[in-house]
């Protein structure tokens, strides 16, 4: 049921509010920020932003009026919209929401420390919207202000060590992004110093301890150190695959992209005949979460892309093909409902072309190839920090795929742009 707005009588107090309507209007927010959550839970964003933009209208007022009383209930309230918008793929007001709510708590935070975690939280958010829109290192100083935040914390209280190593954990993301490998490195170690001394005094948080170990994976492959990213895939799986034997409901997700980080580790040690049998166990756990959550899609996609990536390799080239198709029709109807996965779409359909190019189809392969670039472009318009040098590889792409299929001179002009873009952003500083 789409959210409908609120009523006539309500708009009316909230017009005219004095303060002895502000105890009305701040349980009406309560009511629409409860609403919200729920339809959120139930894994429908777009419902769940409907009443919650109207709980931030009423509380917007109730803090202009009495902020010391009301600033609390706008932030909680301001951050939830964030989430929910994000979720839906509104990225930029989610981003503008993201800000907003640091605001707030920076100044909840000031005159009382008990808000320190909960601005923590609210920059890492804003980080995480940071690096969707392509500002790396602004996502990046919001991460690590929220790391200092939470090493404080854990300084005065040991309960919040657990948050310390997560926000690290966050960081070293970053630092991957923004070339800065070996600090990333170093912050997914201390992570996993942290939980080990963790779990040694209280055998609990081994789904943590098995995510830090899939960070310092991923921070160890880009600096090009392939055994210890490998051996801490591994350790991470192997926790995982115990958690997903207890809980299988819960842990099972994670288990699967477990199994695709490991996966990827041995091929990039140039092993697909390792890495093919843990993609398709991957592949395997996820298409039976996904008949009975489609939440559980995109992970599925995504591992379908990869199998086929490893089947190709060791020549199943129509096996994969058959991966890149199911992968991209699932895609499409993922990014028809929300255009978040817009990039995922043109990701699966760069390597539909290039699937279809492996089986000597080259006509059917411009098709995809172009529809990528299309998508590409109009994101670029919008991030360019983001998605240039995304549309700079689907140019590439499309310019071989239209050689391919005889159209060398539409492959030209794919290759000049590809160039050009790649010049620009090597003069920017990004990566070419």
């Amino acid at each position: 049921m789409t959210w409908q707005g609120l009523p006539e009588s309500v708009e009316g107090r909230l017009r005219n509010a004095t303060p002895a309507d502000f105890d009305f209007l701040d349980g009406v927010a309560r009511e629409l920020s409860r609403s919200g959550t729920e339809w959120y839970q139930r894994q429908d964003p777009h419902e769940a932003a409907g009443p919650t933009r109207d709980a931030v209208r009423i509380r917007r007022l109730l803090a202009r009026a009495d902020p010391l009383r009301f600033l609390g209930g706008l932030a909680t309230v301001v951050s939830n919209l964030g989430v929910y918008l994000f979720a839906a793929g509104d990225y930029q007001e989610a981003l503008r929401l993201g800000d907003e709510a640091v605001a707030c708590y920076r100044v909840l935070a000031r005159d009382d420390a008990r808000y320190e975690a909960d601005l923590a939280a609210a920059l890492g958010n804003l980080s995480n919207r940071l690096v969707t829109a392509g500002r790396a290192r602004d996502a990046l100083a919001a991460a690590e202000e929220m790391v200092a935040i939470k090493r404080r914390l854990a300084a005065a209280d040991q309960a919040h060590r657990s948050g310390l190593a997560a926000g690290l954990s966050m960081v070293c993301a970053q630092l991957v992004q923004t070339g800065q490998r070996q600090a990333a490195v170093d912050a997914a170690q201390e992570a996993v110093a942290i939980l080990r001394q963790v779990m040694a005094v209280s055998g609990s948080n081994a789904a943590a301890m098995a995510a830090a170990l899939n960070n310092l994976s991923e921070a160890s492959a880009a600096l090009q150190a392939p055994q210890r990213a490998r051996a801490a895939a591994e350790e991470a799986a192997a926790m995982y695959r115990q958690l997903a034997g207890d809980q299988p409901e819960r842990y099972s997700p994670e288990l699967a992209a477990a199994l695709s980080n490991l996966a990827s580790r041995w091929w990039e040690q140039r092993e697909p005949a390792s890495a093919e049998p843990l993609a398709a166990e991957a592949v395997s756990l996820l298409r039976e979460l996904a008949q009975g959550n489609p939440g559980h899609l995109p992970a599925l996609a995504k591992a379908m892309n990869n199998l086929g990536v490893y089947r190709a390799a060791l020549g199943r080239a129509r096996e994969s093909l058959v991966l890149a198709r199911d992968s991209a029709a699932i895609t499409r109807r993922l990014a028809g409902d929300n255009p978040g996965f817009l990039p995922d779409l043109a990701a699966a359909l760069n390597n539909l072309a290039t699937r279809l190019a492996e089986v000597d189809r080259p006509g059917e392969a411009v098709s995809p190839a172009e529809e990528a670039v299309t998508i590409w472009r109009h994101l670029a318009e919008t991030f360019p920090e983001r998605y240039l040098a995304d549309l700079a590889d689907g140019l590439g792409n499309a310019a071989n795929r239209l050689s391919q299929a005889g159209r060398y001179v539409a492959a030209e002009a794919c290759r000049q742009e590809h160039d050009q873009i790649r010049a620009r952003l090597r003069a920017d500083g990004q990566r070419p």
